[in-house]
């Protein structure tokens, strides 16, 4: 195999880009890239929540800031969640309600 560097054209190098792109998003579908991208995130997660942590022990109120910052806009989605486990439950009191009302 030699070392030397092939020239490609701008399209050959466009096409090159296409199939590797592709061949990334047929990888990424597959057991072995949901499962590596799972880990991926997993422990990404477990890092941001250590850096909280250490962010918010620290004495420079920049980092505590941020910490809270990160703190604050992970709760967002929480909320949204609990507001739909929420709303679910009140559709299946309205359904049980409706339903006994029609029972007399």
């Amino acid at each position: 195999m030699s070392d030397e560097r092939e020239e490609v054209s701008p399209e050959q190098f466009e096409v090159i880009k296409a199939v590797l792109g592709i061949d990334a998003e047929t990888f990424k579908r597959t057991k072995l890239g949901q499962y590596i991208f799972g880990r991926i995130e997993n422990e990404e997660g477990e890092l941001i929540e250590q850096l909280i942590i250490e962010a918010c022990k620290c004495s420079d109120p920049k980092l505590i800031q941020l910490g809270l910052d990160i703190q604050m806009r992970r709760r967002l989605p929480m909320f949204v969640d609990e507001a739909i486990q929420s709303g679910h439950a009140a559709e299946r009191n309205i359904k049980t309600m409706e339903s006994s009302q029609q029972d007399y």
